[in-house]
């Protein structure tokens, strides 16, 4: 039935505009533009998940924004950069509730080596939004990626335990000092939260920029007495 409404009306590419070919295995990212993403594969910083270009040394396991920063988290680990096509279509998915992306977002989930393993047993929580966010997007992105990775991975566990008890200004035009200022203590465990500290927790978000946001995050996470905290974001920018 699908290839048959693919033929009556053919789905286009959400940036091109062209028709999808047989060559893309996405349903709104043509051929052309997923080749243009730039997936992540190994070797990558263990912290934050950015990848390596050119020759890596064993002592090198951590890039040096995140030794500059030495992160609550442990490890991390991230699917694409956000450059190019895929700032576009994180973009589109944040912006302007280009939910449909998830279903492609998920196929990059699936194709990303190792996360499976990487997912396994793990309780997923989505970076919150502060309620009057949450009313003007009308979603959370993160939580529909911790929706696409339990389907991806049926032993992980999504579970909403943080909430954003400041209304942060926008980051977009901030230094990096600024950012890691502006979500100090932005964040906080709900109060009916049903914590399983003997767990390990995996704070996921749509993107990476410089960390202040999850680190943020671990933080409230750590206080309320979790130790193993990793993190997952579907873009490093």
């Amino acid at each position: 039935m699908v290839e048959f409404l693919d033929l009556v009306f053919p789905r286009n590419c959400v940036i091109t505009g062209d028709a999808i070919g047989p060559d893309s295995p996405f349903q709104f990212i043509s051929g052309k533009v997923a080749r243009q993403l730039v997936r992540v594969q190994p070797p990558f910083c263990l912290t934050c998940g950015y990848p390596y270009f050119g020759v890596v040394m064993a002592s090198d396991r951590t890039c040096p924004k995140c030794r500059e920063m030495d992160p609550v988290y442990r490890q991390g680990r991230t699917v694409m950069l956000v450059e190019g096509a895929g700032r576009q279509l994180v973009h589109y998915f944040k912006y302007e509730g280009a939910r449909y992306l998830l279903k492609d977002f998920a196929k990059l989930f699936q194709l990303c080596p190792g996360l499976n393993q990487y997912l396994k047993e793990a309780i997923l929580v989505p970076v919150p939004l502060h309620p009057r966010k949450m009313r003007e997007r009308g979603y959370n992105q993160s939580s529909a990626l911790c929706q696409a990775l339990v389907r991806l991975e049926p032993s992980a566990e999504l579970r909403d335990i943080l909430c954003k008890r400041i209304d942060t200004p926008s980051q977009t035009l901030l230094t990096r000092r600024e950012r890691m200022d502006n979500q100090r203590n932005a964040f906080a465990v709900r109060p009916d939260n049903g914590l399983r500290p003997d767990l390990r927790h995996v704070i996921v978000d749509d993107v990476f920029t410089t960390g202040s946001t999850l680190n943020s995050c671990a933080r409230a996470l750590k206080r309320a007495g979790i130790q193993c905290i990793d993190i997952l974001t579907l873009g490093h920018g």
